[in-house]
C-alpha cells in the first residue's frame, strides 16, 4: 500500500494489487467520462477511486458541521 492510499478513505481495503473490497455491480461508474466498474461495499454505483472521492467529501463535510458546533477543541464547548 503506497503513502497515499494509507490515507485515503476506507486504506484497508487497498493494495498494490488494487481495491480489494470492489464488488462489483455490473454497471459502469456513474461519474461522467469514467466507465470503470461501479461497486463497493459503501457505493454500488461508483468504481473504487471516485467512491473513495466521494467518502471524503462526506468526511469533510461532516468535520466542518462538528467544527461548527464544537469548535476546535472538539470537547465540551459551554461557557
Amino acid at each position: 500500500m503506497t503513502e497515499e492510499t494509507n490515507v485515503r478513505s476506507h486504506p484497508n481495503c487497498w493494495t498494490d494489487a488494487g481495491h480489494v473490497c470492489q464488488e462489483p455491480s455490473g454497471k459502469p461508474c456513474i461519474e461522467a467520462g469514467c466507465g470503470e466498474p461501479a461497486g463497493t461495499l459503501w457505493g454500488p454505483l461508483w468504481c473504487p477511486g471516485h467512491d473513495v472521492e466521494r467518502l471524503e467529501r462526506i468526511g469533510a463535510s461532516l468535520d466542518a458541521f462538528a467544527y461548527a458546533f464544537v469548535g476546535d477543541n472538539r470537547g465540551d464547548n459551554r461557557e
